[in-house]
């Protein structure tokens, strides 16, 4: 292939933005792929990298890689998001009219270069035909900065940390960038190491922020705007997603921290209708960045998930640029877990029957263990057991894998959280045969308390016959502020979202509800006073009791493709 380095770019206002191009040595007109990004352009064509410059640009692309504003041989000030949607219709126009373009421009690439693509598509520039964004942030008010009023720290802080320093030290502020890494846990070999323990739960939390103000106040704007019902002022799914026009491939993951956020994009995209919207949901965590892989966590999905991404990728773009027409691609491949294998379908998700599962109990104090029962048979009216347990602010729950970043992710083993007396686990029978689940999922439970604000931690769990414990998918939810304290309010509600998945629980199996108020660091601590986010200085222990009643009747809600065995009788669908 023939390379360009550092290719001077103009922007609108002036700031110059720099490219490397590479180009298929045939000389024929091409497409332009572009890929844009804050983590350096050249690590795109290291040896080894698994990039769609090295699968493309032999298939007859030219493939445009940049240095987004602020980051690397770019000029400019580094904003996340801020500059993104002018800055990449800048560099598309730009892109359609360089040699050997025939004015036709696609965007690839995953996580931040997915976030771009939908950015730009929704300003609708003529020379874009197509996106194909791969785990993408596309609404850090609901997934990314925040989830269900919760700040998502173990990804946030290491990915926010790890961009300010860089943006330090290009600007030569060496001992500024020393105190920010000092934040961080020391892990030399890891790209993006998580906040240390102390400095995630040190409180005031707003002490830790100063140390960002001067360097990145992105840090704080951001985490304030999304904690705002109305914020997304430059990176929202609702917003952006109904002004694409363009035909759209969304990959995503199972154990992606930015899951849900796809699947609303996916189903906003199909709802407008503007242009074909496709989903690819795989077994993976964050990174699936081309080349093959089937281990998620502690569990090996099989040869099946050893996805090729790249051909599914240029089959997709094929008649939109030119290449060829392409097989038609179905509206959603997604991989079913438990069975290992992939699945079609028209549009997600796809047909299934809601069964709710309620969660039973003996009641009294959590001593660790399985706390009760879950099964499909509703509370009645003598049914008053309740769970009562401690919250202690200082003493979190571990995070134990989930859909997360930076630290362990993925499924891993569970089983260890039961000796604790802050976690609730509620197991069915073991099944007699299988049972699958596809589709979203949510917890719909109900909890007093005498705090002010509280977190419910619901996760869907299969527990293998053996006795370890996998998290299917999760989910957090947190309500109660100082002035609208919940110990004022007797029974609260709380709807979690679980997001989705698409799971076999095997025979043998069972399934399982995990509760907890925390789940650290992979998501900051609630401190319980209800105090506005990063200003607690004295997190405080409280107890809540949840309820399983027949007027409060606490439970997970699932989607069932199937019958449901025997021992399910009486389901609540």
């Amino acid at each position: 292939m023939m390379v360009e380095r550092n290719v001077e770019v103009p922007m609108r206002d002036g700031t110059v933005l720099r490219a490397d191009v590479f180009r298929p040595l045939s000389g024929n007109s091409c497409p332009v792929m572009l890929l844009r990004l804050p983590y350096d352009k050249s690590i795109l064509t290291e040896p080894g990298f698994p990039s769609e410059v090295a699968f493309f640009v032999p298939r007859g692309y030219i493939c445009v890689v940049q240095d987004v504003r602020g980051m690397y041989a770019s000029e400019g000030v580094f904003r996340p998001f801020r500059d993104e949607a002018p800055d990449t219709v800048d560099t598309i126009e730009w892109a359609a009219t360089i040699e050997g373009s025939n004015g036709k421009v696609v965007m690839a690439g995953q996580s931040y270069l997915g976030s771009v693509q939908v950015q730009a598509a929704a300003e609708r520039p003529a020379p874009l035909c197509g996106i194909s964004p791969v785990s993408p942030l596309v609404d850090f008010t609901h997934n990314g900065y925040r989830r269900g009023g919760a700040v998502e720290s173990a990804f946030f802080f290491a990915w926010a940390t790890k961009m300010a320093l860089q943006a330090a030290r290009r600007d030569g502020r060496d001992e500024e960038a020393a105190a920010l890494a000092a934040l961080t846990e020391e892990q030399p070999d890891h790209p993006f190491p998580p906040l240390s323990r102390s400095n995630a739960m040190h409180a005031p939390f707003d002490e830790i922020l100063k140390r960002y103000d001067g360097i990145a106040p992105w840090v704080r704007e951001g985490l304030e705007e999304a904690g705002r019902p109305d914020g997304g002022q430059y990176l929202s799914t609702r917003r952006l997603v109904p002004k694409i026009a363009v035909p759209s491939l969304y990959v995503t993951s199972w154990y992606d921290m930015l899951l849900g956020g796809v699947l609303t994009a996916y189903s906003v995209g199909v709802a407008t209708g503007a242009a074909p919207t496709h989903l690819v949901i795989g077994p993976w965590e964050h990174a699936h960045y081309g080349a093959p892989q089937s281990l998620a966590g502690e569990l090996d999905f099989g040869p099946a998930a050893e996805f090729e991404l790249w051909p599914l990728v240029e089959r997709f773009f094929a008649p939109l640029t030119g290449m060829g027409h392409g097989d038609p691609l179905p509206g959603v491949l997604y991989f079913t877990m438990g069975v290992n294998e992939w699945r079609s379908a028209e549009v997600w998700p796809p047909a299934s029957a809601t069964v709710r599962f309620f969660l039973r109990s003996m009641g009294g104090a959590v001593t660790g263990g399985p706390t009760g029962t879950l099964g499909t048979v509703p509370p009645t009216t003598g049914d008053g057991a309740a769970d009562e347990w401690t919250h202690d602010p200082r003493h979190p729950v571990p995070s134990t894998g989930g859909q997360t970043w930076s630290i362990p992710s993925g499924p891993r083993d569970q089983s260890g959280l039961l000796e604790r007396s802050d976690v609730l686990a509620f197991d069915s029978e073991a099944l007699p045969s299988a049972v699958e689940v596809t589709g979203a999922v949510h917890a719909d439970v109900w909890l007093e308390t005498d705090a002010a604000s509280a977190d419910v931690v619901a996760a869907l769990v299969d527990v293998h016959p053996d006795g370890r414990r996998y998290t299917v998918t999760q989910g957090i939810l947190r309500l109660g502020t100082e002035s609208e304290p919940l110990h004022d309010r007797g029974s609260v509600r709380f709807l979690v979202d679980l997001w989705a998945t698409s799971h076999v629980f095997l025979e043998g199996h069972r399934i399982s509800v995990h509760l907890a108020a925390s789940d650290f660091p992979h998501w900051d601590v609630n401190p319980s006073d209800g105090k506005p986010w990063g200003t607690s200085s004295e997190p405080k222990a409280c107890r809540h009791r949840l309820v399983h009643d027949a007027a409060r009747p606490s439970m997970v809600v699932l989607p069932v493709v199937g019958e449901l065995p025997v021992i399910f009788e009486g389901s609540g669908r």
